[in-house]
């Protein structure tokens, strides 16, 4: 049986946004202290979960993408697209200078 979509939305609209912080983020927990490869992270649903983890899992150790050449760029032309492009959310930006303001690893 499929589940009821309104009743959970209808949960969810009742809930103030501090009310539904106070909820454990178990994805966030779960990802503590691990690393995580990424492949297709230069594309756009990539680019999309590498923004997601970076802004809601602080606590991850590292995250490695896997990016191969193409159309004539090399993969280091691809990630600093990745994170200069004026598409790129806030958090890519800032992940990109790094704490230091040395840039990405």
């Amino acid at each position: 049986m499929a589940p009821d979509w309104k009743v959970t939305n209808d949960i969810l609209e009742e809930k103030t946004d501090e009310e539904l912080s106070s909820y454990p983020n178990r994805i966030a927990d779960s990802m503590s202290d691990r690393s995580i490869l990424i492949t297709g992270g230069t594309g756009f649903l990539g680019k999309v979960l590498l923004e997601k983890i970076l802004r809601s899992c602080p606590k991850v150790a590292k995250i490695y993408l896997l990016v191969r050449s193409k159309k004539g760029k090399d993969p280091n032309q691809r990630i600093k697209e990745l994170f200069t492009s004026p598409v790129s959310s806030g958090v890519l930006k800032m992940t990109a200078l790094g704490e230091d303001g040395e840039g990405f690893q």
